[in-house]
């Protein structure tokens, strides 16, 4: 019964935050119909579908190779260090990249002068 517990509290740290996120995308779903035009809502419902894609690259998959070595080894603290820095790294240069870029990017995906929606 331990271990059911200590899961079930587990699920519910981890899976809180994309809870969370998900509710208050549904909240903020009335403001942004009020605020944006209906061409300008329909760029934000596309760049969310790239965040999607964009949560899996700057993340790699970590979160699951790190648990399944720091319960392999006795030096999880190693692990843990190596990939936190490995995803400030890339994370921190990428989105430098996405800043840098956002007006190029913009025009790529047909929102030329919208590169202010890449950023956000």
């Amino acid at each position: 019964m331990g271990q059911l517990r200590q899961l079930a509290s587990q699920t519910v740290v981890y899976g809180a935050s994309s809870v969370l996120g998900r509710v208050l995308n549904y909240l903020l779903v009335p403001l942004y119909t009020a605020v944006f035009s209906p061409e300008d809502y329909g760029v934000v419902t596309e760049l969310y579908a790239f965040v999607a894609f964009l949560n899996i690259v700057y993340t790699y998959g970590f979160e699951t190779a790190y648990f399944r070595f720091a319960t392999k080894s006795n030096d999880a603290r190693h692990y843990f260090n190596v990939a936190q820095t490995s995803l400030i790294t890339t994370s921190v240069l990428f989105s430098a990249a996405l800043i840098l870029f956002s007006e190029g990017i913009a025009s790529l995906l047909e929102y030329p002068g919208q590169g202010k929606y890449v950023v956000w």
